[in-house]
């Protein structure tokens, strides 16, 4: 099972939002048998993900990480060997390089079982995202904020 992560690309509470993030994964890695995480690899909630994933597979051996690129380089599989397993590529060649990130994250979203979501405000590219997320009806979002 998949899982993958919405939030926006500056986060001010960090460490607590570590703790909680760290409680969260332990629990669907645990009771949901996720193995496998989805990233955008963009902005500080996106990073703190990888971290924290990449920190539990010291203890959980078997769970994987996955760059998702909205452009293909052959730079972005080098500069990110170390946080994660992989890179994945979604086929978005024909889509206009504005909308690549949009594209990726519906592909991100459509191929998830659980969205960790990490979105405070009602408006920007994160808030535009989880909305996508929220008209699935087979998805489970774990929401790690209070308004």
């Amino acid at each position: 099972m998949i899982c993958s992560f919405i939030g926006h690309s500056k986060i001010v509470d960090a460490r607590d939002l570590e703790i909680r993030l760290r409680k969260v994964l332990v629990e669907i890695i645990e009771e949901k048998e996720i193995d496998v995480f989805y990233l955008g690899g963009y902005g500080d909630f996106d990073m703190l993900c990888a971290k924290v994933i990449s920190k539990l597979k010291e203890e959980y051996m078997h769970i994987k990480s996955y760059l998702i690129l909205a452009y293909y380089s052959p730079k972005m599989n080098q500069q990110n060997a170390m946080l994660y397993d992989g890179t994945i590529y979604p086929n978005l060649e024909h889509i206009p390089k504005r909308f690549c990130i949009l594209e990726r994250n519906k592909w991100i979203i459509n191929n998830s079982e659980i969205i960790i979501s990490y979105v405070k405000y009602s408006f920007g590219g994160a808030y535009k995202t989880l909305e996508l997320a929220r008209k699935r009806n087979d998805v489970r979002i774990i929401t790690l904020h209070t308004r």
